[in-house]
């Protein structure tokens, strides 16, 4: 019976303040409004989500970096001293944004689809870095694959992790953007079971839709290995 999945907070970062995600409709962000703080520093609002749940794992979303290609560096920076295992999403396009991360004390680099240039930047991070430090986030909307590389927004989601693993990545996020902060419960399942009969070693992470333990009870039988939440721990429903 495989374990149940580790409980990720999720913190997303724009403007420099922690933000509320809604169904990836970021225009939409406000300022968090958390039953565990008042604060919307990230750095107070990181250390809450992690010690209500006893996690030492989290993720951190640049929303700043992301869109606008404008790192919060010195947020970052004080994020970085937490003595936290965290895993990182600036819009990686580039080796040299992998490196910055590194620089600034991260062990753990997500590189989500919805960033990636194509795969000839995806082969030039595999042969750069080790696959371990890199996490392939598999960005969708109601189920389509989110990219700037058109072959890979035709494909179906499994066509394309086929397509992603054939370059080494082995560390999986498996995200539909559209179930983020509704609590109506976690689209990927069914790809994360098909995903984990496939690889049966590989690291995989899902979230969006997580409203209760229910959810991650599902989660446990398709094999998940860690839980991306936020609005349920915000909203105490956890």
């Amino acid at each position: 019976m495989p374990n149940e999945p580790k409980i990720i907070p999720v913190v997303d970062i724009l403007n420099g303040v922690a933000v509320q995600a809604i169904a990836g409709r970021r225009e939409d962000y406000q300022p968090v409004l958390s039953q565990l703080t008042d604060s919307i520093d990230p750095s107070v609002v990181l250390k809450q989500m992690c010690d209500t749940c006893e996690s030492d794992t989290a993720y951190l979303a640049d929303l700043d970096a992301i869109l606008h290609r404008k790192l919060n560096r010195c947020v970052l920076a004080e994020l970085a001293a937490i003595p936290l295992d965290l895993m990182v999403d600036i819009g990686v396009r580039s080796c040299n944004d992998v490196q910055t991360l590194m620089d600034l004390g991260y062990s753990q680099v997500i590189i989500a689809l919805e960033s990636l240039p194509g795969p000839e930047i995806a082969r030039d991070l595999l042969q750069t870095y080790d696959p371990q430090s890199l996490i392939l986030s598999l960005d969708m909307k109601a189920g389509v694959p989110m990219s700037a590389w058109k072959p890979w927004v035709q494909l179906s989601a499994l066509d394309l992790l086929h397509e992603l693993s054939s370059f080494g990545f082995q560390r999986w996020i498996l995200l539909d953007l559209s179930a983020v902060g509704t609590h109506s419960g976690v689209p990927t399942t069914n790809l994360c079971r098909e995903w984990r009969l496939e690889r049966p070693h590989d690291e995989i992470i899902t979230g969006g839709g997580i409203s209760n333990r229910d959810d991650l009870a599902s989660l446990k039988q398709a094999g998940v290995n860690g839980a991306l939440v936020a609005t349920a721990l915000h909203s105490g429903s956890f």
